[in-house]
């Protein structure tokens, strides 16, 4: 007795003889039979090599980037002391520089006091107070007492707004005339008070007449 023929072979993606449906794409169709080739893609390993190159250099120019701000923060606290030995601050835009460096592009808002004696040489720069992404809380007694602690008698004051903007606020300037009301009745002056924000050059209130 002659043998019935073979059924034609099929794989996984083939549909069976009742439900015939068409190969899907990368399979095609050979005497009945459907023939799939798959293709193992190989790990980049150049690839991964590139990234932690990349990632490498990025932390190594970022460790030159921070050192050198720290020298360029070295020099001007040198400049500002320099400048400040003789009588009069003849050189505020040293302060300036400095302030700017150390606000500059800060996510919340810094009050910091450069503090100087009789002859306007400084004393100690510091940060007094920190706030929030919008505003800072400052404290005028706590400023009389820092400038009667370190025996101070006169004194910058700097914040930075994080939005850029280096145009005061009425706050600014509300806050501004009380903090030098305060440090007046213990002889302290205030001589500026800066804003630091995107532009290159710090706002004073004092050139614009608001102290």
């Amino acid at each position: 007795m002659p043998r019935p023929p073979e059924a034609a072979p099929w794989c996984a993606w083939s549909a069976p003889p009742d439900r015939a449906r068409p190969p899907p794409a990368g399979c095609r169709q050979l005497s009945g039979a459907c023939v799939v080739r798959q293709h193992r893609a190989a790990p980049d390993h150049n690839a991964t090599e590139d990234c932690i190159m990349a990632t490498a250099d990025c932390t190594a120019r970022r460790e030159r980037e921070d050192r050198t701000i720290a020298r360029a923060l070295r020099i001007l606290e040198k400049r500002v002391r320099y400048d400040a030995a003789r009588p009069e601050l003849t050189n505020p835009n040293a302060v300036r520089d400095y302030l700017r460096l150390r606000l500059d592009g800060l996510e919340r808002e810094e009050f910091w006091c450069i503090w100087l004696d009789a002859r306007n040489r400084p004393i100690k720069a510091e940060c007094m107070f920190v706030g929030t992404l919008t505003q800072t809380s400052v404290y005028p007694r706590e400023v009389v007492r820092r400038a009667l602690h370190l025996n101070a008698a006169a004194v910058i004051v700097a914040h930075n707004h994080p939005s850029g903007d280096s145009d005061p606020s009425i706050a600014d300037e509300t806050m501004t005339r009380g903090l030098k009301q305060a440090l007046s009745l213990v002889d302290v002056r205030l001589l500026d008070h800066f804003i630091i924000g995107k532009p290159a050059r710090p706002t004073s209130l004092a050139e614009r007449g608001l102290m």
